[in-house]
């Protein structure tokens, strides 16, 4: 009963009056059946025999009318509905009180949007000691308040994250306009590549050295100068690598002022823990930590803080995806980086997957994907596959004419230009040309069909190592 009575309450106030109508019909079927039962017996009521038939059709009518009536809710439960619905009050939120704050959630969601302890009292009109004893988790907040503290945070989250986009935004056009342009001088290295002018799965070692991309380079220069983050999103092979080690190589130079810079690549196997993790940026940022026991995520947040006192700090993530995959890179992990990137460094990441993705489907559910800028890398367009056969094809020794039928070759089955295929394809035609055994005339069709099997063959090598 308790239960139905709560259904009836909550039904809206059109329910409630179809109900009155449908009570005051079955009523008026019930006295319109007796009074038709009474008329066609009126007759008899003479022959007291019949008395007794007469009064049993009565009360089966009334019977049958009852039994309609307990379908339905209780009139007084109607009627007290109808007197509630006209003045419903206000609802106010409900939180099981076994839901109870997580005090180490709590620290963290306050010092995200960056305030303090008598602050937070403050607004929520309580005892700063009060507050201090609920983020200790010596006590609890009450359901109402814990309801208050998670709307107070989350409101001024979304206004923190609106003005940093904003200003992000309107620094991010200044900063592409004042970067100084990036010397180009192709063909003179400070080292020598010329046993390995194309390279195949190699890595980049001179900036000059990487082709294209000049919108996404400067696009994550600006981002990086005014201590943003970038996400470098694409698939396999597309040179997501090379633009995280190009960034790596031309920062100190191109950004000015005191930068460091360190690269770790997730997918190595001493980054499969959150100690080893943090070990290797420790080291990437030219930093060992002073003992081995001290070697945690903690210190690592303490260490970056003081770093970034006198200068910029940045960390490349490469394989980004494989930390998500691994035990220990939970929630609170994500959550400790993005409070690091927000007050203290930058972090350049590279996955074949947007972090949006990567990161909530780990830890079902985590902001840390907010404080990311997503560059997402693409084939190379013609005009960025011509300046790279160009140039190389000049060093190589390569006609003109050889050039343009590179250019043809070097397209993968989808007519795209990808740099690895590039790379892939200028090494073959060099292997070729330097043992003079082929004909590599143009008229030579024998030559270059058999050179784009040879192609796709150590392509398809390459991608399934």
């Amino acid at each position: 009963m308790a239960t139905q009575k709560q259904q009836n309450e909550n039904k809206p106030p059109m329910q409630n009056n179809t109900q009155s109508l449908r009570y005051l019909l079955l009523v008026s079927i019930g006295l319109a059946l007796l009074g038709i039962v009474i008329a066609l017996t009126l007759p008899a009521l003479n022959n007291q025999q019949n008395w007794v038939t007469i009064l049993s059709i009565a009360l089966a009518s009334l019977s049958a009318v009852f039994s309609l009536l307990q379908w339905l809710p209780p009139l007084s439960s109607v009627l007290s509905t109808r007197s509630s619905s006209a003045s419903p009050a206000p609802k106010t939120p409900k939180t099981r009180p076994e839901e109870a704050i997580d005090p180490e959630q709590l620290q963290l969601e306050r010092l995200k949007i960056g305030w303090s302890q008598e602050r937070v009292a403050s607004e929520l009109g309580v005892d700063v000691k009060t507050y201090a004893r609920w983020e200790r988790g010596v006590q609890a907040p009450t359901a109402a308040t814990a309801w208050m503290l998670n709307q107070l945070f989350r409101k001024e989250s979304e206004e923190i994250e609106e003005r940093l986009f904003e200003e992000e935004e309107r620094l991010l056009r200044e900063r592409m306009l004042a970067l100084p342009s990036e010397p180009k001088e192709r063909g003179k290295l400070t080292r020598d590549f010329s046993g390995s002018l194309f390279r195949v799965n190699e890595q980049l070692l001179e900036p000059n050295e990487f082709y294209g991309r000049e919108q996404e380079r400067s696009e994550l220069l600006a981002a990086v100068a005014q201590e943003g983050s970038i996400s470098i999103v694409g698939p396999a092979n597309i040179g997501k690598t090379w633009l995280l080690t190009y960034f790596s190589l031309v920062a100190p130079a191109r950004l000015g002022g005191k930068v460091s810079v360190g690269y770790v690549d997730a997918a190595l196997p001493a980054n499969n823990t959150v100690r080893g993790f943090v070990k290797e940026a420790l080291k990437a940022l030219d930093e060992e930590p002073f003992t081995e026991w001290n070697v945690n995520l903690e210190f690592f947040g303490k260490y970056v803080h003081r770093l970034q006192e006198d200068r910029l700090v940045v960390l490349c993530i490469d394989n980004f995806d494989k930390l998500a995959q691994r035990e220990g890179f939970d929630r609170s992990f994500f959550e400790a980086l993005r409070a690091m990137g927000q007050r203290d460094m930058s972090f350049v990441t590279a996955s074949e997957k947007r972090l949006v993705d990567i990161v909530s489907t780990s830890t079902q559910s985590s902001h840390f994907f907010n404080i990311f800028k997503q560059i997402k890398l693409a084939p190379f367009t013609r005009a960025e596959a011509r300046e790279f056969v160009e140039d190389k094809g000049m060093r190589a020794g390569f006609s003109r004419k050889e050039q343009e039928y590179l250019l043809e070759y070097a397209q993968d089955r989808r007519g795209q230009w990808l740099p690895l295929h590039l790379q892939l394809a200028g090494k073959l035609l060099l292997e070729d040309k330097r043992r003079g055994e082929e004909d590599l005339s143009l008229e030579n069709s024998e030559y270059w069909q058999k050179f784009g099997k040879q192609l796709d063959k150590q392509y398809k090598q390459i991608m399934w190592t």
